[in-house]
């Protein structure tokens, strides 16, 4: 199973548990940090099973459910004047520097975090790219920039970082990917979990989540099904 790097520290943690509890009999390979075109590029050879991106992704191959939409954060240093705020006005750090995910490979994040600034108003001067999640936030934790981060982020805590809500409400979806028409019945297991497990974490969907079937899609998905075989899973 393959994780976005937003997605590492607040959702890998709670399937693995999961997985260990009520599913003992699969044993999964499990990945975090990934960005979601290696992500989609896993499941295309067959290296991953399945994998939690951030959409959108427009591949007919892949069947893109959406799990939940979560607020955007603003990641500042503790020593930032508006660290204390309740929450911040995004137009108010047009002239500091930001921390990206890369844009050569093409992050979702990143061209969110772009948008989301278009949107109040600004373009940020600089923006330093960096690969890793983890990476990010201790980079602000350090006072090199600021940072634009989905809400389970907030589950890293790193010393001398602080997350604050923006005005905006701006918002980014969580969606696991498997190739279309994969029924394997441990890969169905695990899917039915995922509503139950995600309730709660953050702004879920209601009842059910949202389908996107990419061509060739199997059926629903079968609750109870058993399977013995081991589930392999991309950061």
């Amino acid at each position: 199973m393959g994780f976005v790097g937003t997605a590492t520290y607040a959702v890998l943690p709670s399937l693995a548990t999961a997985l260990r509890d009520e599913l003992p009999m699969i044993e999964p390979d499990l990945r975090g940090e990934m960005l979601t075109p290696d992500l989609i590029a896993g499941l295309r050879d067959r290296s991953l099973d399945l994998a939690f991106i951030r959409p959108p992704v427009g591949d007919p191959d892949l069947d893109i459910t959406i799990l939940r939409r979560e607020p955007l954060l603003a990641v500042l240093p503790d020593t930032h004047v508006l660290a204390g705020d309740a929450e911040v006005n995004l137009a108010a750090l047009r002239d500091e520097p930001f921390i990206s995910y890369p844009s050569h490979q093409r992050s979702v994040m990143y061209a969110k975090v772009l948008d989301s600034c278009h949107r109040a108003g600004f373009r940020p001067q600089r923006i330093q790219q960096v690969a890793e999640t983890s990476t990010l936030v201790a980079s602000v934790a350090a006072g090199l920039g600021l940072a634009l981060v989905p809400e389970a982020v907030q589950a890293l805590r790193i010393s001398g970082a602080t997350y604050r809500p923006l005005v905006q409400q701006d918002v980014v979806e969580l969606a696991v990917a498997t190739r279309a028409g994969d029924d394997a019945p441990p890969l169905r297991r695990v899917l039915d979990m995922l509503p139950r497990l995600l309730a709660g974490t953050t702004d879920e969907l209601p009842d059910s989540p949202t389908v996107l079937l990419g061509r060739g899609a199997g059926p629903p998905a079968r609750p109870g099904s058993t399977g013995d075989c081991a589930a392999a899973f991309p950061r």
